[in-house]
């Protein structure tokens, strides 16, 4: 049968798990959702973040589209930091027909960042 999450089909679920060094002395964006479609959205139900001791501090972004429009920041300490959940209550979403991208703004010179990333697609 058909299962239905708070806000969407789960057959419309999605997730992306970090890369295993994380994101590492780099501004260069990180694809965690390609564009789902013609008149389809991208949505982030929640994402976890941790990160080792880093070399310099950075914002750390969510954007709609390929160096697009920014719909999440935060700002990274260089002090490690252990896995910290966030839920987005109501999810972000994207732009129609739009891939979503994370990305470092300072290169962080030592040290990994980890993403890990769930949502769903929808209208």
């Amino acid at each position: 049968g058909v299962v239905v999450t708070p806000y969407a089909f789960r057959a419309s679920d999605w997730a992306y798990a970090a890369a295993a060094s994380g994101i590492v002395n780099t501004t260069t964006a990180v694809t965690i959702k390609a564009a789902a479609g013609a008149s389809i959205k991208n949505y982030i139900r929640s994402m976890q973040i941790d990160h080792d001791t880093l070399g310099a501090a950075t914002e750390l972004v969510i954007r709609s589209g390929a160096a697009g429009t920014v719909i999440w920041r935060c700002k990274l300490k260089t002090t490690a930091l252990p896995i910290t959940t966030i839920n987005f209550d109501p999810p972000l979403q994207s732009a129609a027909n739009t891939l979503l991208e994370v990305a470092t703004l300072t290169a962080t010179t030592t040290g990994g960042v980890f993403i890990n990333v769930q949502g769903h697609t929808g209208a």
